[in-house]
């Protein structure tokens, strides 16, 4: 495996949205087998509004933006998160696979 350069790791995140297939919350073990490595301080978040705006604003890169709002409506409920990730370490690699 070989590191991405700075540039190449700025256009994956920067690329739209992703589905995510996994994520860990760890304290230890550096090991991962994954492409990308995100690490970083968290929020949480419970207010209502805030989730309702942030999903739509996140549905908004998956559904057509008129549709979005319903999104919020069905999603943002109680019980729900709103969490954000400052990324203070980003590891990412090619030939993860290989």
């Amino acid at each position: 495996m070989e590191p991405l350069a700075d540039d190449e790791r700025r256009a994956f995140l920067a690329a739209g949205a992703r589905t995510v297939a996994l994520a860990t919350v760890r304290a230890d073990d550096a090991s991962l087998p994954f492409a990308l490595v995100v690490e970083g301080r968290c929020t949480i978040s419970e207010d209502p509004e805030e989730r309702r705006r942030w999903d739509r604003t996140i549905a908004a890169g998956y559904v057509p933006e008129r549709r979005a709002g319903e999104s919020g409506a069905r999603n943002a409920v109680e019980g729900e998160l709103l969490v954000r990730l400052v990324p203070s370490r980003i590891t990412a690699r090619r030939g993860v696979t290989d």
